[in-house]
C-alpha cells in the first residue's frame, strides 16, 4: 500500500511516544510506503495506524505521525500494471507565524 500526501511531506514529525489522552487505534495496515507527492521518501516497509487523533507510520526502528486535524481531503488511485494503488492524502495548508 502507498500513502501520498501532496507536496507537504514536511508536514510529518517523529512519533511521540505513548498515546494522546482517549486515543484509540481504529485500523492499521502493514508492507506501507509513503509519497511526498509522487516522490518516493525513505520510509518503506512499514506499517500504519489509524487512530482517533493521527497517523501513525512506524517500521520498528523509527516512526513518524500526522495529525488527522492536518488532513483535509483523502483520495485514492487504483493500482495499474506498473503502479501500486495510492491513498492520497491533501493537507490543510500551512499556518505562518506572525512576523514581529
Amino acid at each position: 500500500a502507498v500513502v501520498s500526501t501532496q507536496s507537504t511531506g514536511d508536514r510529518w514529525s517523529w512519533q511521540s511516544k505513548g498515546t494522546k489522552t482517549a486515543e484509540e487505534t481504529k485500523s492499521s495496515i502493514a508492507n506501507v510506503r509513503l509519497y511526498d507527492g509522487e516522490d518516493k521518501t525513505n520510509f518503506d516497509k512499514g506499517s500504519l495506524a489509524i487512530t482517533t487523533h493521527r497517523l501513525i507510520w512506524s517500521d520498528g526502528r523509527q516512526g513518524i505521525e500526522l495529525p488527522l486535524k492536518l488532513i483535509t481531503k483523502v483520495t485514492s488511485a487504483e493500482a495499474t500494471f506498473t503502479k501500486s494503488a495510492k491513498v492520497i492524502l491533501t493537507l490543510s495548508a500551512r499556518e505562518h507565524s506572525p512576523r514581529p
